[in-house]
Protein backbone atom coordinates (compact mmCIF):
# COMPACT_ATOMS: atom_id res chain seq x y z
CA UNK A 1 0.00 0.00 0.00
CA UNK A 2 1.41 3.34 -1.02
CA UNK A 3 1.75 6.27 1.33
CA UNK A 4 -1.08 8.06 -0.46
CA UNK A 5 -3.35 5.06 -0.06
CA UNK A 6 -2.46 4.77 3.60
CA UNK A 7 -3.38 8.42 4.10
CA UNK A 8 -6.75 7.86 2.40
CA UNK A 9 -7.50 5.13 4.95
CA UNK A 10 -5.90 6.75 7.97
CA UNK A 11 -7.41 10.25 7.70
CA UNK A 12 -11.09 9.09 7.74
CA UNK A 13 -10.30 6.66 10.55
CA UNK A 14 -8.56 9.40 12.52
CA UNK A 15 -11.47 11.78 11.99
CA UNK A 16 -13.92 9.05 13.02
CA UNK A 17 -11.83 8.24 16.06
CA UNK A 18 -11.62 11.92 17.02
CA UNK A 19 -15.37 12.25 16.60
CA UNK A 20 -16.09 9.17 18.71
CA UNK A 21 -13.63 10.26 21.37
CA UNK A 22 -15.17 13.73 21.50
CA UNK A 23 -18.69 12.30 21.53
CA UNK A 24 -17.88 9.93 24.38
CA UNK A 25 -16.09 12.72 26.21
CA UNK A 26 -19.07 15.06 25.95
CA UNK A 27 -21.46 12.26 26.96
CA UNK A 28 -19.26 11.41 29.94
CA UNK A 29 -18.99 15.03 30.98
CA UNK A 30 -22.76 15.52 30.74
CA UNK A 31 -23.31 12.42 32.89
CA UNK A 32 -20.76 13.69 35.40
CA UNK A 33 -22.48 17.10 35.61
CA UNK A 34 -25.84 15.38 36.17
CA UNK A 35 -24.61 12.98 38.83
CA UNK A 36 -22.45 15.48 40.73
CA UNK A 37 -24.34 18.74 40.25
CA UNK A 38 -27.95 18.47 39.14
CA UNK A 39 -29.02 15.14 40.65
CA UNK A 40 -28.00 16.15 44.19
CA UNK A 41 -29.89 19.44 43.74
CA UNK A 42 -33.02 17.61 42.58
CA UNK A 43 -32.82 15.07 45.41
CA UNK A 44 -32.21 17.76 47.99
CA UNK A 45 -35.13 19.77 46.69
CA UNK A 46 -37.50 16.79 46.72
CA UNK A 47 -36.45 16.07 50.30
CA UNK A 48 -36.96 19.72 51.27
CA UNK A 49 -40.55 19.53 50.00
CA UNK A 50 -41.40 16.07 51.29
CA UNK A 51 -40.35 16.89 54.84
CA UNK A 52 -43.26 19.35 54.91
CA UNK A 53 -45.84 16.80 53.70
CA UNK A 54 -47.34 16.33 57.22
CA UNK A 55 -47.80 20.11 57.58
CA UNK A 56 -49.22 20.35 54.05
CA UNK A 57 -51.62 17.51 54.82
CA UNK A 58 -52.76 19.30 57.99
CA UNK A 59 -53.34 22.55 56.07
CA UNK A 60 -55.32 20.71 53.40
CA UNK A 61 -57.51 18.99 55.96
CA UNK A 62 -58.17 22.29 57.73
CA UNK A 63 -59.05 24.18 54.57
CA UNK A 64 -60.95 21.32 52.97
CA UNK A 65 -63.21 20.99 56.01
CA UNK A 66 -64.03 24.71 56.02
CA UNK A 67 -63.08 26.39 52.71
CA UNK A 68 -62.49 30.12 52.62
CA UNK A 69 -63.65 30.25 49.00
CA UNK A 70 -66.00 27.83 47.33
CA UNK A 71 -65.44 26.65 43.76
CA UNK A 72 -66.56 29.20 41.23
CA UNK A 73 -68.70 28.82 38.15
CA UNK A 74 -67.53 30.13 34.79
CA UNK A 75 -70.65 31.90 33.63
CA UNK A 76 -69.82 35.60 33.92
CA UNK A 77 -66.25 36.85 33.74
CA UNK A 78 -65.47 40.14 35.51
CA UNK A 79 -62.43 40.92 33.36
CA UNK A 80 -64.06 43.12 30.68
CA UNK A 81 -65.96 45.03 33.37
CA UNK A 82 -62.99 45.54 35.71
CA UNK A 83 -60.69 46.61 32.88
CA UNK A 84 -62.84 49.74 32.57
CA UNK A 85 -61.93 50.68 36.14
CA UNK A 86 -58.46 49.40 36.97
CA UNK A 87 -55.22 49.45 35.02
CA UNK A 88 -53.02 46.59 33.85
CA UNK A 89 -49.31 46.61 34.59
CA UNK A 90 -47.33 46.27 31.38
CA UNK A 91 -50.23 47.38 29.18
CA UNK A 92 -50.73 50.69 27.38
CA UNK A 93 -54.49 50.28 27.70
CA UNK A 94 -55.89 52.72 30.27
CA UNK A 95 -59.13 52.48 32.26
CA UNK A 96 -62.04 54.43 30.79
CA UNK A 97 -63.30 55.34 34.28
CA UNK A 98 -63.21 59.15 34.65
CA UNK A 99 -62.28 59.04 38.34
CA UNK A 100 -59.37 56.61 38.03
CA UNK A 101 -56.73 59.34 38.42
CA UNK A 102 -58.60 60.74 41.42
CA UNK A 103 -58.53 57.32 43.14
CA UNK A 104 -54.77 57.09 42.61
CA UNK A 105 -54.30 60.61 44.02
CA UNK A 106 -56.27 59.70 47.15
CA UNK A 107 -54.26 56.52 47.56
CA UNK A 108 -50.99 58.43 47.25
CA UNK A 109 -51.97 60.49 50.30
CA UNK A 110 -52.93 57.47 52.39
CA UNK A 111 -50.85 54.69 50.82
CA UNK A 112 -48.51 53.95 53.71
CA UNK A 113 -51.28 53.55 56.26
CA UNK A 114 -53.57 51.63 53.92
CA UNK A 115 -51.09 48.77 53.87
CA UNK A 116 -52.08 47.73 57.40
CA UNK A 117 -55.08 50.09 57.81
CA UNK A 118 -53.27 51.94 60.59
CA UNK A 119 -54.70 55.20 59.22
CA UNK A 120 -58.23 53.91 58.71
CA UNK A 121 -59.90 56.77 60.58
CA UNK A 122 -58.08 59.39 58.50
CA UNK A 123 -58.94 57.59 55.27
CA UNK A 124 -62.59 57.19 56.29
CA UNK A 125 -62.84 60.91 57.08
CA UNK A 126 -61.23 62.15 53.86
CA UNK A 127 -63.83 64.24 51.92
CA UNK A 128 -62.38 63.04 48.62
CA UNK A 129 -63.00 59.41 49.63
CA UNK A 130 -66.61 60.28 50.45
CA UNK A 131 -67.21 62.08 47.15
CA UNK A 132 -65.42 59.58 44.86
CA UNK A 133 -67.89 57.71 42.67
CA UNK A 134 -67.04 54.04 43.28
CA UNK A 135 -70.61 52.80 43.10
CA UNK A 136 -69.46 50.49 40.30
CA UNK A 137 -68.01 48.23 43.02
CA UNK A 138 -71.56 47.15 43.91
CA UNK A 139 -71.92 45.51 40.49
CA UNK A 140 -69.07 43.08 41.12
CA UNK A 141 -71.47 40.69 42.81
CA UNK A 142 -73.02 39.96 39.41
CA UNK A 143 -69.76 38.31 38.27
CA UNK A 144 -68.81 34.83 39.42
CA UNK A 145 -65.13 34.76 38.40
CA UNK A 146 -62.24 36.83 37.06
CA UNK A 147 -60.35 35.20 34.22
CA UNK A 148 -57.63 36.84 32.12
CA UNK A 149 -58.38 34.60 29.13
CA UNK A 150 -60.50 37.28 27.43
CA UNK A 151 -57.74 39.91 27.69
CA UNK A 152 -56.23 40.54 24.22
CA UNK A 153 -52.69 39.77 25.41
CA UNK A 154 -53.76 36.40 26.78
CA UNK A 155 -55.88 35.65 23.71
CA UNK A 156 -52.68 36.17 21.71
CA UNK A 157 -50.64 33.92 24.01
CA UNK A 158 -53.22 31.14 23.74
CA UNK A 159 -53.42 31.55 19.97
CA UNK A 160 -49.77 31.70 18.94
CA UNK A 161 -47.99 30.34 22.04
CA UNK A 162 -48.32 26.68 20.99
CA UNK A 163 -46.67 27.51 17.64
CA UNK A 164 -43.60 29.02 19.32
CA UNK A 165 -40.61 27.42 20.99
CA UNK A 166 -40.42 27.18 24.76
CA UNK A 167 -38.01 30.10 25.20
CA UNK A 168 -40.35 32.36 23.22
CA UNK A 169 -43.22 31.15 25.37
CA UNK A 170 -41.33 32.10 28.53
CA UNK A 171 -40.83 35.58 27.11
CA UNK A 172 -44.51 35.93 26.18
CA UNK A 173 -45.68 34.60 29.53
CA UNK A 174 -43.27 36.61 31.70
CA UNK A 175 -44.04 39.90 29.95
CA UNK A 176 -47.82 39.46 29.83
CA UNK A 177 -49.71 42.23 31.65
CA UNK A 178 -51.32 41.71 35.05
CA UNK A 179 -54.20 43.77 36.47
CA UNK A 180 -53.31 46.17 39.27
CA UNK A 181 -55.35 44.38 41.93
CA UNK A 182 -54.32 46.89 44.58
CA UNK A 183 -56.45 49.46 42.77
CA UNK A 184 -59.48 47.23 43.24
CA UNK A 185 -58.63 46.92 46.95
CA UNK A 186 -58.53 50.71 47.29
CA UNK A 187 -61.87 51.06 45.51
CA UNK A 188 -63.41 48.41 47.78
CA UNK A 189 -62.16 50.27 50.85
CA UNK A 190 -63.54 53.59 49.61
CA UNK A 191 -66.91 52.03 48.85
CA UNK A 192 -67.03 50.41 52.29
CA UNK A 193 -66.56 53.86 53.87
CA UNK A 194 -69.40 55.32 51.80
CA UNK A 195 -71.80 52.46 52.48
CA UNK A 196 -71.09 52.61 56.21
CA UNK A 197 -72.24 56.24 56.26
CA UNK A 198 -75.51 55.18 54.62
CA UNK A 199 -76.14 52.43 57.16
CA UNK A 200 -75.14 49.71 54.70
CA UNK A 201 -71.90 48.56 56.31
CA UNK A 202 -72.73 44.90 55.79
CA UNK A 203 -73.09 45.49 52.06
CA UNK A 204 -69.60 47.01 52.09
CA UNK A 205 -68.25 43.84 53.71
CA UNK A 206 -70.09 41.69 51.18
CA UNK A 207 -68.38 43.65 48.40
CA UNK A 208 -65.03 43.21 50.13
CA UNK A 209 -65.42 39.44 50.50
CA UNK A 210 -66.58 39.06 46.90
CA UNK A 211 -63.59 41.10 45.76
CA UNK A 212 -61.36 38.58 47.56
CA UNK A 213 -63.24 35.74 45.86
CA UNK A 214 -62.71 37.30 42.43
CA UNK A 215 -58.97 37.66 43.10
CA UNK A 216 -58.84 34.01 44.21
CA UNK A 217 -60.69 32.98 41.04
CA UNK A 218 -58.00 34.49 38.78
CA UNK A 219 -56.12 31.21 39.33
CA UNK A 220 -52.90 33.17 39.74
CA UNK A 221 -50.46 33.26 42.62
CA UNK A 222 -50.66 37.06 42.76
CA UNK A 223 -54.46 36.83 42.88
CA UNK A 224 -54.32 34.31 45.70
CA UNK A 225 -51.92 36.52 47.66
CA UNK A 226 -54.19 39.53 47.19
CA UNK A 227 -57.16 37.43 48.32
CA UNK A 228 -55.23 36.62 51.52
CA UNK A 229 -54.53 40.33 52.01
CA UNK A 230 -58.21 41.18 51.70
CA UNK A 231 -59.47 38.53 54.12
CA UNK A 232 -56.82 39.67 56.61
CA UNK A 233 -57.89 43.29 56.28
CA UNK A 234 -61.50 42.23 56.59
CA UNK A 235 -60.77 41.06 60.15
CA UNK A 236 -59.20 44.42 60.97
CA UNK A 237 -62.11 46.32 59.44
CA UNK A 238 -64.67 44.30 61.40
CA UNK A 239 -62.91 45.44 64.58
CA UNK A 240 -62.47 49.07 63.51
CA UNK A 241 -66.06 49.49 62.34
CA UNK A 242 -67.66 47.51 65.17
CA UNK A 243 -69.50 45.13 62.84
CA UNK A 244 -70.52 42.22 65.03
CA UNK A 245 -72.73 40.01 62.85
CA UNK A 246 -70.09 39.27 60.22
CA UNK A 247 -68.15 35.99 60.17
CA UNK A 248 -64.53 36.75 59.35
CA UNK A 249 -61.98 34.17 58.23
CA UNK A 250 -59.88 33.01 61.17
CA UNK A 251 -56.14 33.54 60.98
CA UNK A 252 -55.32 29.81 61.04
CA UNK A 253 -57.20 29.14 57.81
CA UNK A 254 -55.85 32.30 56.17
CA UNK A 255 -52.29 31.21 56.93
CA UNK A 256 -52.99 27.68 55.69
CA UNK A 257 -54.34 29.08 52.42
CA UNK A 258 -51.28 31.30 51.95
CA UNK A 259 -48.86 28.45 52.65
CA UNK A 260 -50.67 26.15 50.23
CA UNK A 261 -50.85 28.78 47.49
CA UNK A 262 -47.05 28.89 47.51
CA UNK A 263 -46.47 25.27 48.44
CA UNK A 264 -48.36 23.65 45.56
CA UNK A 265 -45.62 24.77 43.16
CA UNK A 266 -43.08 22.72 45.10
CA UNK A 267 -45.43 19.78 45.57
CA UNK A 268 -46.09 19.66 41.81
CA UNK A 269 -42.34 19.53 41.16
CA UNK A 270 -42.15 16.42 43.33
CA UNK A 271 -45.08 14.91 41.39
CA UNK A 272 -43.07 15.33 38.18
CA UNK A 273 -40.30 13.15 39.58
CA UNK A 274 -42.43 10.87 41.75
CA UNK A 275 -45.97 10.72 40.31
CA UNK A 276 -46.99 8.01 42.77
CA UNK A 277 -46.91 10.64 45.53
CA UNK A 278 -49.84 12.44 43.92
CA UNK A 279 -52.27 9.84 45.26
CA UNK A 280 -51.69 11.19 48.77
CA UNK A 281 -53.07 14.60 47.79
CA UNK A 282 -55.43 13.68 44.96
CA UNK A 283 -58.68 14.36 46.79
CA UNK A 284 -57.49 17.80 47.90
CA UNK A 285 -56.45 18.98 44.43
CA UNK A 286 -59.29 21.44 43.90
CA UNK A 287 -59.46 25.21 43.45
CA UNK A 288 -60.66 26.10 46.96
CA UNK A 289 -57.44 24.58 48.30
CA UNK A 290 -55.36 27.12 46.33
CA UNK A 291 -54.01 24.73 43.69
CA UNK A 292 -54.60 27.00 40.71
CA UNK A 293 -51.74 29.41 41.30
CA UNK A 294 -49.38 26.43 41.36
CA UNK A 295 -50.92 25.12 38.14
CA UNK A 296 -50.37 28.36 36.25
CA UNK A 297 -46.88 28.82 37.70
CA UNK A 298 -46.05 25.39 36.23
CA UNK A 299 -47.70 26.13 32.90
CA UNK A 300 -44.51 26.03 30.83
CA UNK A 301 -42.93 23.08 32.62
CA UNK A 302 -43.98 20.55 29.98
CA UNK A 303 -42.80 22.80 27.20
CA UNK A 304 -39.39 23.56 28.72
CA UNK A 305 -38.86 19.97 29.78
CA UNK A 306 -39.99 18.76 26.36
CA UNK A 307 -37.50 20.94 24.50
CA UNK A 308 -34.52 20.37 26.76
CA UNK A 309 -35.09 16.88 28.16
CA UNK A 310 -37.19 14.91 25.69
CA UNK A 311 -35.26 14.56 22.40
CA UNK A 312 -32.43 12.06 22.77
CA UNK A 313 -29.34 10.81 20.99
CA UNK A 314 -27.33 7.71 22.02
CA UNK A 315 -25.86 8.00 25.54
CA UNK A 316 -27.88 11.14 26.29
CA UNK A 317 -29.74 10.98 29.62
CA UNK A 318 -33.35 9.80 29.30
CA UNK A 319 -35.97 11.99 31.00
CA UNK A 320 -38.90 11.11 28.76
CA UNK A 321 -41.02 9.73 31.58
CA UNK A 322 -40.43 12.81 33.72
CA UNK A 323 -41.54 14.99 30.81
CA UNK A 324 -44.73 12.94 30.42
CA UNK A 325 -45.32 13.15 34.18
CA UNK A 326 -44.86 16.93 34.18
CA UNK A 327 -47.36 17.39 31.36
CA UNK A 328 -49.92 14.99 32.81
CA UNK A 329 -49.78 16.47 36.33
CA UNK A 330 -50.04 20.07 35.15
CA UNK A 331 -52.83 19.20 32.70
CA UNK A 332 -54.78 17.57 35.54
CA UNK A 333 -54.47 20.68 37.67
CA UNK A 334 -55.43 22.98 34.78
CA UNK A 335 -58.57 20.92 34.21
CA UNK A 336 -59.46 21.11 37.90
CA UNK A 337 -59.14 24.90 37.73
CA UNK A 338 -61.25 25.25 34.57
CA UNK A 339 -58.22 26.28 32.50
CA UNK A 340 -58.07 23.64 29.73
CA UNK A 341 -57.29 26.36 27.14
CA UNK A 342 -53.76 26.59 28.55
CA UNK A 343 -52.92 22.92 28.02
CA UNK A 344 -51.54 23.37 24.45
CA UNK A 345 -48.75 25.44 26.03
CA UNK A 346 -47.55 22.29 27.80
CA UNK A 347 -46.45 20.60 24.59
CA UNK A 348 -42.99 20.56 23.12
CA UNK A 349 -42.13 23.20 20.55
CA UNK A 350 -43.11 22.34 16.98
CA UNK A 351 -39.97 21.45 14.95
CA UNK A 352 -40.27 24.55 12.77
CA UNK A 353 -40.49 26.78 15.84
CA UNK A 354 -37.31 25.47 17.38
CA UNK A 355 -34.39 26.54 15.15
CA UNK A 356 -30.75 26.19 16.10
CA UNK A 357 -29.99 29.88 15.64
CA UNK A 358 -32.50 32.37 17.01
CA UNK A 359 -31.27 35.91 17.81
CA UNK A 360 -34.64 36.76 19.40
CA UNK A 361 -33.70 34.44 22.30
CA UNK A 362 -31.27 37.13 23.49
CA UNK A 363 -33.98 39.09 25.29
CA UNK A 364 -35.27 36.02 27.06
CA UNK A 365 -31.82 35.01 28.31
CA UNK A 366 -31.33 38.57 29.55
CA UNK A 367 -34.61 38.34 31.46
CA UNK A 368 -33.64 35.01 33.00
CA UNK A 369 -30.19 36.09 34.10
CA UNK A 370 -30.52 39.86 34.59
CA UNK A 371 -28.55 40.83 31.51
CA UNK A 372 -25.38 38.90 32.30
CA UNK A 373 -25.98 36.10 29.79
CA UNK A 374 -26.54 36.79 26.07
CA UNK A 375 -26.87 33.85 23.72
CA UNK A 376 -28.27 33.76 20.16
CA UNK A 377 -28.00 29.97 20.10
CA UNK A 378 -30.97 27.81 21.05
CA UNK A 379 -29.33 25.26 23.39
CA UNK A 380 -32.36 22.96 23.29
CA UNK A 381 -31.17 21.87 19.82
CA UNK A 382 -27.68 20.88 20.95
CA UNK A 383 -27.37 17.30 22.29
CA UNK A 384 -25.95 16.97 25.81
CA UNK A 385 -25.73 20.76 26.15
CA UNK A 386 -29.54 20.92 26.21
CA UNK A 387 -29.65 18.59 29.21
CA UNK A 388 -27.23 20.71 31.21
CA UNK A 389 -28.98 23.98 30.34
CA UNK A 390 -32.47 22.56 30.86
CA UNK A 391 -31.65 21.04 34.22
CA UNK A 392 -29.93 24.22 35.32
CA UNK A 393 -33.01 26.26 34.39
CA UNK A 394 -35.17 23.79 36.29
CA UNK A 395 -33.07 23.85 39.45
CA UNK A 396 -32.94 27.67 39.33
CA UNK A 397 -36.75 27.72 39.29
CA UNK A 398 -37.13 25.24 42.16
CA UNK A 399 -36.27 27.23 45.31
CA UNK A 400 -38.76 29.47 47.08
CA UNK A 401 -42.00 27.52 46.95
CA UNK A 402 -41.66 26.10 50.45
CA UNK A 403 -40.53 29.30 52.17
CA UNK A 404 -43.93 29.71 53.83
CA UNK A 405 -43.54 26.25 55.39
CA UNK A 406 -39.96 26.90 56.43
CA UNK A 407 -41.26 29.89 58.41
CA UNK A 408 -44.31 28.05 59.70
CA UNK A 409 -43.09 26.75 63.08
CA UNK A 410 -41.94 30.04 64.66
CA UNK A 411 -44.88 31.98 63.17
CA UNK A 412 -47.50 29.51 64.32
CA UNK A 413 -45.87 29.02 67.71
CA UNK A 414 -45.88 32.74 68.43
CA UNK A 415 -49.49 33.17 67.35
CA UNK A 416 -50.46 30.15 69.43
CA UNK A 417 -48.80 31.59 72.51
CA UNK A 418 -50.45 34.93 71.92
CA UNK A 419 -53.86 33.30 71.81
CA UNK A 420 -53.55 31.65 75.24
Amino acid sequence: MTRKQKLKVFVPLAVLGLFLTSYLGVAGYAKLVWSHHHAPKVEAYKASVEKHFPAIQADLELLDADPIFESWSLEKNAEPYLTKYISWGGSTQKPSWDNHAQLLAIVERHKKGLKDLSNWNEFAADPDVLSLDVSWVDELKTFDHWSFKSNPDYVQILKIGPTRNSIDRIGMWATSPVPEMQELRYALLARLVQLSLHGELRKGFENFRHGAHLMHSTSTLIGEMMAVTLIGQERVLAERTGLRDWKTVDEARAKAYKRLAWGWGGVMTVFHWKPEVMAQFEKYAKPQNAICGGALESILTGSIWGDFLEARVPLEADFEQNVLNARAVTATFLDRCGLPEYKPLLGASPPGANPLWAPKFTGTWDMIDEGSFRLPLNPSRVPFVRRMVGLELMTIAMPGWMRQYEDRVPADASSSEAGR
